[in-house]
């Protein structure tokens, strides 16, 4: 094997890696449009157990998060 091959096959893990970041970005993007084009078709009560569900996978963030 020669030395400058296995540069070459990192180079190519840290392209895909980025490639993957990006891809998973984008993915991301559309998930979330997705979620805010549903949320308007919801009624109040709707949007309160969204809310309730939503505060609970936010709360332990918020514990863990200190005053400045």
């Amino acid at each position: 094997m020669r030395p400058g091959s296995a540069l070459n096959d990192r180079a190519g893990v840290a392209g895909s890696s980025s490639q993957q970041s990006l891809h998973n970005e984008q993915r991301n993007e559309n998930i979330l449009c997705a979620v805010l084009a549903l949320l308007k078709e919801l009624k109040e009560s709707e949007l309160e157990l969204v809310l309730r569900d939503v505060d609970k996978k936010l709360n332990p963030y918020k514990n863990n998060m200190t005053p400045h």
